[in-house]
């Protein structure tokens, strides 16, 4: 669900991506909900691009049996004008688990330009 996209952020074509419009410091965030499980670790993830490696991530271990896990990561970054940001899930529970889509809330991801670098 797209909320707001005052500065073109989002494109329908690319809908796992948000793209920043300028360079400049960037205040970025992703949150997710797991369905529930009783085993393994859940990680969510924020990358540029097709770099591999997360400019930030958070794990945390499962929440018990019948609850739903939140899970929240945050930056500060400085991306160049055309940089996409997208998120990554992973866990290892040892077997099919999935984001929960809970309204608003689930999955989310956004940025904001914050300032010039």
């Amino acid at each position: 669900v797209e909320r707001f996209d005052i500065a073109n952020l989002f494109n329908p074509a690319a809908p796992t991506l948000l793209t920043a419009p300028i360079d400049g410091i960037y205040s970025i965030s992703a949150g997710v909900i797991w369905a529930p499980s009783a085993t393994g670790q859940r990680q969510v993830e924020i990358l540029v691009g097709s770099n591999p490696n997360p400019i930030a991530f958070e794990v945390d271990t499962n929440a018990g049996a019948g609850v739903l896990k939140s899970q929240n990561v945050n930056t500060i970054y400085a991306l160049g004008a055309g940089d996409s940001i997208r998120v990554r899930v992973s866990q290892n529970s040892g077997g099919a688990l999935d984001v929960s889509k809970q309204g608003e809330a689930s999955p989310e991801l956004m940025m904001a330009w914050i300032g010039n670098d």
